[in-house]
């Protein structure tokens, strides 16, 4: 199986189905069969899952609903990940992307200046691994959020 690196390091990923969540993904990916295996995976732990087959697709999705996470594949046509990524800094979304990718594409993100993604998922990466890179950045959204929040009520 793959590992997931974490903008904070590398870690194997442990997951298990979390059915009492309900954080809404989007997953981006070209291939067909990789994408409804992918949402499949993430609608068995108990996320609520939405595909999109390229990037143009997926920020049409972006633009018309909310959601928690994006995976997104790198390579695809029309829109690739780091240019799906690019539109939603762009539109000041507070958004956390994790990239898929058979090598990380670090030249893309140094060229287009973007920050980083949350975390990658090096291909091929496995259920658990999915799962896992999930669960990780969607707590460390939950903690960011609550601690600007905390820092929000310090301020008034």
């Amino acid at each position: 199986m793959g590992k997931f690196c974490a903008s904070q390091g590398e870690k194997t990923a442990e997951a298990a189905p979390d059915p009492g969540n309900r954080s809404r993904i989007l997953v981006v990916e070209d291939d067909s069969n990789i994408r409804r295996l992918n949402v499949e995976a993430l609608r068995r732990a108990g996320y609520h899952v939405e595909g999109a087959e390229d990037g143009a697709l997926a920020w049409s999705a972006l633009k018309s609903a909310t959601y928690d996470l994006v995976v997104t594949d790198y390579d695809m046509p029309t829109v690739t990940g780091v240019e799906l990524i690019e539109k939603i800094q762009n539109a000041k979304m507070s958004l956390p992307v994790i990239m898929a990718s058979g090598s990380f594409p670090e030249a893309a993100f140094s060229r287009s200046r973007l920050p980083m993604p949350a975390a990658t998922l090096l291909k091929p990466y496995g259920f658990a691994e999915l799962i896992g890179a999930v669960k990780e950045v969607l707590n460390r959204a939950i903690n960011n959020a609550s601690q600007a929040e905390n820092r929000t009520q310090l301020n008034t």
